[in-house]
């Protein structure tokens, strides 16, 4: 254990910080590969086949293990389409939340919702008092897994209907400039405001929202294929920087 991180920082939700352990996932022939973030109340998931899994599916694996009639889960409204979807076509409720592990567990109590999650790899239990923890999380994952002869990939392979981008962020000049400027670009197609703007633009939908602390707008990218979804990126990335 080494404090100072000589390898990379701490933070699975960053792709090049998972690159050893995909790698060594494949070369051990494991079953799936767990990272956690530096005080282990994040953690992203790998397969067998050394591909990262999607917060979003591993939420929707979660519920398929814990919940029951009646009950639901939380999701934070930059998590994919998928997650809603998912979590109501197997009999759950699914509840949008804003971002930030502070604010998941607000709805989660107001629901009595009885897990959540968002895509920086927090998870949160209601047994844990609405509090997030990782380990949990990867214990609950090892059991699912455990109760199943399918591999990680055979499970999270139905979830893959849509192409995904992870978070990008662009530092601007005026956040609150580019937020307005969005908000009338896209005023006819946005779905709601529960943090930032949520817009659905048909073959492609996106979470555009401001950070609280620097001069950033952070978005989220959704499509119904990885050529619409390169052609959004393109097109809202010259948008928020022009």
């Amino acid at each position: 254990m080494d404090g100072s991180f000589p390898h990379h920082i701490p933070n699975p939700s960053i792709p090049e910080t998972t690159e050893e352990l995909q790698k060594e996932v494949v070369a051990g022939k494991y079953d799936l590969g767990i990272a956690y973030d530096a005080d282990c109340d994040r953690v992203m998931f790998i397969d067998e086949k050394g591909n990262r899994v999607r917060a979003e599916f591993a939420l929707i694996m979660f519920a398929q293990h814990l919940l029951k009639k009646g009950q639901g889960a939380v999701y934070t409204v930059n998590m994919g389409r998928i997650s809603k979807e998912k979590i109501e076509e197997l009999g759950y409720k699914a509840w949008p939340s804003k971002i930030g592990h502070t604010e998941i567990p607000i709805v989660m109590k107001k629901q009595d919702a009885i897990l959540g999650g968002e895509i920086s790899g927090h998870f949160f239990f209601k047994k844990f008092n609405y509090a997030d923890n990782a380990d949990i999380a990867a214990l609950t994952m090892m059991s699912l897994l455990s109760q199943t002869n399918k591999k990680f990939s055979e499970l999270v392979e139905p979830f893959k209907k849509y192409a995904t981008s992870e978070e990008i962020n662009f530092r601007v000049a005026d956040k609150q400039a580019v937020m307005k400027k969005m908000e009338e670009i896209y005023k006819k197609q946005i779905t709601g405001r529960i943090d930032g703007i949520s817009v659905n633009a048909g073959d492609y939908w996106f979470n555009l929202r401001l950070s609280k602390t620097e001069n950033l707008v952070r978005l989220n990218v959704e499509a119904i294929n990885k050529k619409k979804l390169n052609l959004a990126i393109e097109w809202l990335s010259k948008l928020i920087q022009g």
